[in-house]
């Protein structure tokens, strides 16, 4: 086909093509520009929602664990301190087991049976608790205890006397609770 246009009719269409091609990168440029900019602003902005739902998260966790936790941490801060407390003075006493035991067993009289023992963490002291056929010799417990001559208890308190005769043992109808405060080794010459 021979084209018999003018030339500059030619060079008119020429440009005319080029222009077009050249509009057409252009649009798709600001179209790439703009959607890049709406995928950018769009990630930020998750980005920030997310960053600010994640501190109110912490924020409130931290508040709960704060409140939560306070007063178990002091309780156990108290136990340990207690319980330090308690093996100092027990170490600074230097009582054995062994002394203690050898104590009680001189201290029940005839007759009655230990029951139980329980040592008091804070005050320094043991829980006696044994049986008896009648009441005096469930005093005598108390008795034994706060003599003189005893090298591990300082004094003895009777904190409870139960007699009940309907009990299934009839042999020992009476039960004693005596607390028994331990000599301070500071103190004794």
């Amino acid at each position: 086909m021979i084209n018999l246009l003018p030339p500059t009719r030619k060079k008119s269409y020429q440009y005319a093509n080029k222009n077009v091609t050249l509009r057409n990168w252009i649009l798709l440029l600001i179209v790439a520009i703009v959607g890049t900019y709406l995928i950018g602003a769009i990630g930020v902005n998750k980005l920030n929602n997310s960053s600010n739902s994640y501190k109110r998260t912490i924020a409130s966790s931290e508040l709960n664990y704060q409140q939560q936790n306070l007063d178990v941490t002091q309780k156990q801060v108290q136990d340990i301190s207690n319980n330090l407390r308690l093996a100092a003075k027990v170490l600074g006493q230097e009582m054995q087991f062994s002394q203690i035991l050898k104590q009680i067993s001189a201290s029940i009289p005839d007759k009655a049976k230990l029951s139980g023992l329980n040592i008091s963490k804070t005050q320094g002291a043991i829980d006696i608790t044994a049986s008896a056929p009648d009441y005096g010799t469930a005093t005598q417990l108390q008795v034994n205890l706060s003599d003189k001559n005893n090298k591990v208890f300082s004094k003895a308190d009777i904190v409870n006397i139960t007699c009940n005769n309907s009990s299934r043992d009839k042999s020992l109808p009476c039960t004693v609770t005596v607390k028994a405060q331990f000599i301070n080794k500071g103190k004794q010459s």
